[in-house]
């Protein structure tokens, strides 16, 4: 996979603080995808396409 590839993947995904933000259009789009550990947090966050 290239980077531009890797970039558009990426921009498809979502985390759980902007999915939780949604409008109902979109909420009902999204689709969950997994679980990520990001730096700096001590739980997972969730991720979700659209």
């Amino acid at each position: 996979m290239t980077d531009i590839d890797q970039n558009v993947r990426i921009g498809r995904l979502t985390c759980q603080d902007i999915y939780t933000s949604l409008t109902k259009d979109l909420y009902n789009l999204s689709e969950y995808q997994k679980e990520i550990n990001l730096k700096g947090r001590d739980t997972a966050t969730k991720v979700y396409s659209l």
